[in-house]
């Protein structure tokens, strides 16, 4: 591959951390929480902060409140949150700066909600008479506080751009002004229990209003999930948090219960542990993937991604960031290697059995320009993939090995092989590359995915690591095209590979061998069954290829069922794995019967699970286990090895796109 001088860089990547010493197992009792928490009346005052006694929260000394808290707002990025207290005091966490507050002057109402903007620029707090007050970024757009309501006014929502809000009062009363459309209230009718909150769809054409019985009611483009109206609650409802997708939502209750409706996963609740005070309402984080649940002293619940299940942000900046500088230099290396007719590192070209393993680093190169902005990178990377696409992509969308090539592999498996690099690849690099270009792979991923349904390959149990990809094909192409049939295959693939059709699949699929307690399967075990040629069974070696696959996956939809499966896997497998060399014992395996068998144990699911997933457990890991991968990869800098190669994109380029998760 000749080199073609890429656009002008746009930032250089950061310096490279020193290589990390041999980290042993730690096992987080408890989190330290940072010293961040800042009061309002006269400005930010540092409130300390701590973990409870048994590590399910953190909250802020209760001294330092003005008075109960009311409301709150999480940042953008979900790593902090505004709290408002009744007296107009507004108390900051983690990111989240102070842009004042009305505690130390006089209102007519209390204080009972406050909204961020988009941007987390600034913030409005809301009075039950409806008078609005704004600080930092937020503008006011008017308010009720001059006039005579029917019923106080219990939250307020922000427009998808901050140019307006919605105010609703306890009888789903709604005020709108700036640019918040009037879609319906609940205003004239007979309501069992009042409203109590309220959310906005993603896009601010609709919203949700909650009572505290559980009923929902919707206005504008947002759908009905469900409801808690005809349940038996302990508590009353509080507060509701949309998805991020629009497509569901959550709902908490004051003793911590947490109810899900739609495509909102259940990560946790308060209601089984001992509340220190009543919850006053929720915050999603993460796109969703987490929620906090505030009380009405400070203290926070975190579950799932949410601020305080990733306990430690800069192991994971760490993590990315010596990752991408040894990418950069193994890439760099590769790329100088090469010479015509030369096999040896040879990126473009090399196997013509194998073409497939040369997206590996082309996918490497573009995970680390989407981190760093490296615009050579990224340029090696559309090289490599549109060149690889024109060269390999057949009329039938299918992708396999050129004309005349002898023995070429199964025309399926390289076709789900090579779309989820380049899938991936465009993941990665969406909103940096030239449209047009990012149109070509869209269509090319789309061909790819239509073959393997029309070959029938969502319903064939080739092994658990292809029917996982083939899942992973149909989430890209539906997050690359937005076409909604793709997230139906994408369905089907995975039912497909974890309950295969009985009776010809029988013995095949999810095998669970510890029934997890926990909803997101983090105290269970279980594996994918692969046969190679007999009863099918346990095999290490494929089990860890399905775990690549599920990380990936996992990185592309967020899925908390994606990150259960995930968690069965790395618990089946780590009995197995020597933590002092990094090596996975694979003897005895359905596919691999060899005994003393041993590969690298180089997955990144390790990571992302300890770093995003809330496995503390795993946490004291992660520096040992990539600087070992990395030595394991350095050989195939400069030596042919198909695998080798094509895992510097399964799996080195996702210890880089993982980062990812925590934006």
């Amino acid at each position: 591959m000749v080199r073609r001088p890429p656009p002008a860089r746009t930032s250089t990547l950061r310096s490279r951390l020193s290589v990390w010493t041999l980290a042993v197992l730690v096992v987080v009792a408890a989190v330290e929480m940072p010293t961040s928490w800042s009061a309002s009346s006269a400005g930010p005052v540092v409130v300390p902060h701590s973990a409870t006694p048994d590590a399910s929260a953190y909250h802020a000394v209760t001294a330092h409140l003005d008075g109960p808290l009311v409301g709150s707002a999480a940042t953008p990025d979900g790593r902090g949150f505004w709290l408002a207290t009744a007296t107009g005091g507004v108390y900051t966490y983690g990111d989240a700066p102070f842009f004042g507050s009305h505690g130390a002057a006089p209102l007519n109402k209390p204080i009972v909600g406050l909204a961020a903007t988009p941007d987390g620029g600034g913030y409005w707090l809301v009075a039950s008479d409806g008078g609005v007050f704004s600080y930092g970024d937020a503008r006011f757009h008017g308010s009720t506080g001059a006039i005579r309501l029917n019923k106080p006014i219990v939250d307020m929502a922000p427009t998808a751009d901050g140019g307006g809000y919605w105010l609703v009062a306890s009888d789903g009363g709604i005020f709108t002004f700036g640019d918040a459309r009037f879609h319906g209230s609940t205003g004239s009718l007979h309501l069992n229990k009042p409203i109590v909150a309220m959310a906005a769809t993603p896009d601010g054409g609709g919203y949700w209003l909650v009572a505290s019985d559980g009923g929902i009611f919707t206005f504008g483009d947002a759908r009905f999930h469900g409801s808690a109206g005809g349940a038996h609650l302990n508590q009353p409802i509080v507060g509701m948090a949309g998805t991020a997708d629009g497509r569901g939502y959550w709902l908490v209750a004051a003793d911590g219960g947490v109810f899900t409706f739609g495509d909102a996963s259940y990560l946790g609740s308060a209601a089984s542990a001992t509340v220190e005070d009543r919850i006053i309402g929720m915050e999603a984080s993460d796109g969703g993937f987490g929620y906090s649940l505030i009380g009405q002293d400070g203290t926070v619940y975190p579950y799932g991604h949410a601020e305080g299940a990733l306990v430690d942000t800069a192991l994971a900046d760490q993590t990315t960031q010596n990752a991408a500088a040894w990418l950069t230099a193994a890439v760099g290396q590769q790329v100088a290697n090469q010479a015509p007719g030369n096999e040896i590192g040879l990126w473009i070209g090399g196997d013509a059995v194998q073409w497939r393993s040369n997206s590996g680093p082309g996918l490497a190169a573009a995970a680390v320009a989407a981190y760093d902005g490296d615009a050579t990178l990224r340029s090696d990377a559309e090289q490599t993939f549109d060149t690889l696409i024109a060269e390999h992509q057949q009329p039938n969308g299918s992708f396999t090995a050129v004309a005349g090539t002898a023995d070429p592999q199964s025309a399926p498996v390289d076709t789900m092989f090579f779309v989820s690099n380049l899938g991936m690849a465009l993941w990665a690099l969406r909103g940096q590359m030239p449209a047009a270009e990012a149109a070509r792979w869209a269509s090319a991923i789309a061909g790819g995915a239509n073959y393997l349904v029309a070959n029938g390959n969502l319903t064939y149990y080739t092994n658990g690591n292809i029917c996982i990809g083939n899942a992973l094909v149909m989430a890209e192409a539906f997050w690359a095209t937005g076409n909604p049939m793709y997230e139906t295959y994408y369905q089907q693939a995975l039912s497909f590979a974890e309950h295969p059709t009985l009776p010809r699949w029988a013995g095949f699929g999810l095998q669970i061998t510890r029934a997890p307690t926990q909803p997101n399967g983090s105290d269970g075990a279980g594996y994918f069954a692969e046969s190679g040629g007999g009863a099918p069974g346990f095999d290490a070696n494929y089990t860890l290829l399905q775990l690549d696959q599920l990380t990936r996956l996992y990185l592309v939809t967020g899925s908390p069922d994606i990150l259960r499966l995930m968690n069965l896997e790395i618990n089946q497998l780590m009995p197995l794995v020597d933590t002092s060399t990094w090596e996975l014992d694979t003897s005895g395996g359905t596919r691999h019967p060899q005994p003393d068998r041993y590969v690298p144990f180089s997955t990144p699911a390790l990571a992302v699970l300890a770093l995003y997933g809330g496995r503390t457990d795993l946490l004291g890991y992660v520096s040992s286990q990539l600087a070992t991968s990395e030595a394991d990869y350095k050989a195939y800098i400069t030596i042919w090895n198909p695998g080798g190669v094509e895992g510097f994109g399964i799996e080195l380029a996702s210890w880089v796109l993982m980062s990812r998760l925590g934006s």
